[in-house]
């Protein structure tokens, strides 16, 4: 054989090699899965075939590849779980453990292989002996009945097992064969997804020329680009995410090993499985799930003994669920335990020295329960396997952190716990909004933005409102946190005659605050670049990116701004104050959001915010006229565009327009062409006044102006059945801008 075919083959081998390794983990995620739900449901036969199979296609794997470890160590494991399909043994807890034991030990072989390519140097004989030993005798001497050690079995034939013809067995089901996946290596989707990266800044950079070039051929090639980037954005991004279902697959086994080990009964479930995420952001949410499960079980959820004295059913629930949010997922665990020990966390922090008796007292219930997340902090009366160090809660805190997620916990004593994640869909490519300070241009990731308000240099108006050393924003009777950006970064500071500015509402871990801005610019998705590690160390920064002119700009941190502003929660609803002062909170009003923007109907026109799903700047090209209604292709529909100025202008659509995309109740999708957009306003109370016209509309007023406030669902309604067009489209998210 030549030299370049021994090569080939090494790497045909290697090949091979990792192929099987990834298969064979899968299907041991698959057979722990369906070990537990077979205690749960023994008589479900499909189960034990399909755990059977799990282990014969390992053993036939290895075989080739000549594992003989893993080899013997599936073949023991196929005998005993023969003796089970034909109704030898019967399902115990004993036996799952062993079947569990099994699964674990072909898992550190595998391991054991990926990493240094050898079995290693465990012959895993106690396994083997247990999976021996379980089985019926085969040969009963005096002709006695066979018997096994895990449970009362019938009686077994004598005659061999061939392991072929148990696969042709006619209670199997014939999954044909397809072509449906193909395995690529995860540093080709990398290289992927930074060329799809490169891809969307040079789209940036085009997009700026057309606001110099205003030839319409240009633009609609552009446009075009612009499309079809997205949609090959889109596509890569689609390649690295996985359903969560691949994480929620191997929870039940944990759920059931520590159940088992703290004594309690619990059923677990989980939904959204379906709900899809970045494979780094699936790694790294593994852990901190695992460890909240397991705190959930022993802290929360009571005793049988103890949940029957209090009047629940011996058997606690906790449930797992998983769904979108605009760029984030939402993961809820909840459990019916008892719930968290306000009086007893409290205790605790001032014993530690966390907080004095004074501040305690002065915290709310909120406040209280986030202090489980302080490094150090336990409430256990005692060291356990599973708890009591103090370590956990602050490694979940940070891991989810890192990942520019949030934490949140809710408690009812008696009644149960809620621990709330939110996380971002990918780390590698988010909207954000670009504000500058002076000539320096920053941006902060738009999930974090609640609304803008513009700030006036009067005195008068009471916006700004100083306590001590600190500022203040009024907004709503309420007051917020206001953080200047310039002194937060160290910049130059700010002339006194400059124009007014504005401030950024932020949200981060159920805090509000604001952040003084000089401008704000646009809306732009980027592609985000890693940071050296002393940048990232100042905890001021979650990363960088390259603008279309070329600019590097870098990407504000919220959650680390948070921190480094020492912000706590002073209520349940969302006002919060630095913990060196205490302010008395006026009580809120029930209040209504408002877009502001100008139309042909009125300079002040109002949409209320929770029918807004974006604002778009859309290129003349992109109009059609239907009949006698514009309509805009828009993100794989045909959306039906409302313009006022038709009846006066014979060829509006021949205009770059703004659109407010709204959306109703009704899941129908319109668009509004607008001059321009004004303000978000907020009003706690709207006088209201409906005047005849073949439009829906309403005059109100907001913020002493006589505003025309849109009926959205009418609007909808009368549009989508003028246009005779579908405007289906998936839900609205209330105030993404």
């Amino acid at each position: 054989m030549c030299e370049g075919s021994i090569y080939r083959d090494m790497g045909d081998r290697q090949e091979l090699l990792a192929d099987f390794i990834a298969e064979a983990l899968e299907l041991l995620d698959g057979y722990d899965e369906e070990l537990v739900r077979l205690e749960q449901a023994p008589e479900t036969s499909e189960l034990i075939h399909s755990i059977f199979r799990r282990v014969h296609n390992i053993k036939g794997m290895c075989g080739f590849l000549e594992f003989t470890k893993l080899e013997v160590l599936s073949h023991a494991g196929e005998d005993l779980l023969t003796d089970v399909r034909k109704g030898h043994i019967k399902i115990s807890s004993q036996l799952i453990d062993l079947l569990l034991r099994l699964g674990d030990s072909m898992r550190s072989v595998l391991l054991e292989v990926k990493s240094t390519g050898n079995e290693g140097a465990d012959s895993h004989h106690p396994i083997l002996v247990d999976l021996r030993s379980a089985r019926p005798t085969l040969a009963p001497p005096c002709g006695g009945a066979p018997t096994s050690s895990l449970a009362d079995s019938t009686p077994v034939a004598t005659e061999a097992i061939h392991y072929d013809e148990g696969l042709r067995d006619s209670n199997l089901p014939s999954t044909p064969i397809t072509e449906s996946s193909l395995r690529v290596d995860v540093t080709l989707l990398d290289r992927l997804m930074n060329l799809a990266g490169e891809l969307v800044l040079a789209r940036n950079q085009i997009l700026q020329l057309t606001k110099t070039h205003p030839d319409p051929t240009f633009r609609a090639i552009v446009h075009k680009l612009n499309a079809v980037t997205s949609e090959l954005q889109e596509g890569v991004m689609k390649t690295r995410v996985h359903p969560i279902a691949s994480l929620w697959d191997k929870l039940p086994r944990v759920v059931r090993d520590v159940s088992h080990e703290t004594g309690k009964r619990v059923t677990f479930s989980a939904i959204g499985g379906e709900t899809e995420l970045d494979k780094a952001i699936l790694e790294a949410i593994k852990d901190p799930l695992i460890h909240l499960i397991r705190n959930a079980i022993d802290h929360g959820i009571e005793t049988p003994e103890l949940r029957t004295s209090a009047g629940k059913i011996p058997e606690g629930t906790l449930s797992l669920q998983a769904f979108p949010d605009g760029g984030y997922v939402i993961i809820e665990l909840k459990d019916d335990g008892g719930g968290l020990n306000t009086e007893k966390i409290k205790q605790r922090a001032v014993a530690n020295g966390l907080l004095s008796s004074k501040q305690a007292e002065g915290m709310s219930d909120s406040q209280i329960h986030r202090l489980i997340f302080t490094p150090g902090f336990s409430t256990a009366d005692s060291v356990t396997t599973l708890s009591g160090r103090g370590v956990g809660m602050d490694i979940v805190r940070a891991n989810i952190e890192a990942i520019n997620g949030q934490v949140q916990v809710a408690s009812d004593r008696g009644r149960g716990t809620m621990m709330r994640l939110k996380i971002p869909m990918t780390l590698s490519i988010i909207p954000t909004i670009l504000v500058s300070c002076g000539p320096e241009t920053f941006a902060i990731p738009e999930a974090a933005v609640l609304e803008l308000v513009k700030i006036s240099r009067s005195a008068d108006d009471n916006q700004i409102i100083e306590i001590g050393n600190s500022s203040f924003l009024s907004l709503r009777e309420q007051l917020l946190p206001l953080v200047c950006l310039r002194r937060y970064l160290g910049l130059a500071p700010r002339r006194s005659d400059e124009d007014a500015r504005i401030a950024l509402v932020l949200c981060v871990d159920g805090c509000r605050f604001g952040i003084v801005v000089d401008e704000v610019h646009d809306i732009e998705e980027i592609v985000v670049k890693p940071l050296d590690a002393r940048l990232l160390s100042l905890g001021l920064y979650a990363g960088a990116t390259i603008l279309g002119d070329g600019r590097i700009v870098l990407i504000v941190d919220p959650t680390g701004m948070l921190h480094h502003l020492q912000l706590h929660r002073a209520d349940e609803v969302s006002t919060f104050i630095p913990t060196s002062h205490t302010v008395a909170q006026p009580t809120s009003v029930p209040t209504q959001s408002y877009v502001i923007v100008a139309t042909d109907i009125a300079d002040y026109t109002a949409i209320p915010l929770a029918y807004v799903r974006r604002l778009e700047q859309i290129p003349a090209a992109e109009f059609r006229t239907i009949g006698n209604t514009l309509t805009l292709q828009y993100r794989g529909q045909v959306l039906p565009v409302l313009d006022w100025a038709q009846q006066q202008d014979s060829h509006p659509h021949l205009r770059d327009r703004p659109i407010v995309v709204l959306h109703d109740e009704n899941n129908c999708d319109i668009g509004l062409a607008v001059h321009r957009i004004v303000d978000i306003s907020t009003t706690a109370q709207l006088a209201e006044t409906t005047i005849s016209s073949p439009t829906p509309l309403t005059l109100g007023i907001i913020d002493k102006q006589t505003t025309v406030v849109l009926d959205v669902p009418s609007l909808c309604k009368t549009l989508v059945s003028s246009a005779g067009v579908s405007a289906k489209g998936p839900p609205a998210v209330e105030g993404q801008l």
